[in-house]
């Protein structure tokens, strides 16, 4: 009674996708994937959210292109490629 909305957890259907969702990749070719495609087109890649490739960056140290950089990019009004200034570090 009340909302009609029912909410059940199953935690066998919670972890059904974990598997699937696992991705590895080096530190060297992730580096090179989100300085050459947005962190949403890398996580299409992987199958995983854009939050998980920004967790795995921080985990394996890689820096991303600081926000904004691509937008800039299409329209032709980044002064500078940033992606020598902000190296495999």
């Amino acid at each position: 009674k009340g909302t009609g909305y029912m909410y059940s957890y199953s935690p066998e259907h919670h972890c059904a996708n974990n598997g699937s969702r696992l991705f590895n990749v080096t530190k060297e070719h992730l580096h090179y994937l989100v300085w050459n495609h947005s962190t949403v087109k890398v996580s299409k890649m992987f199958n995983v959210s854009d939050v998980a490739i920004a967790k795995r960056c921080k985990l394996l140290g890689v820096n991303k292109p600081p926000r904004g950089y691509w937008a800039k990019l299409s329209n032709n009004k980044l002064k500078v490629d940033l992606r020598g200034l902000y190296g495999n570090r």
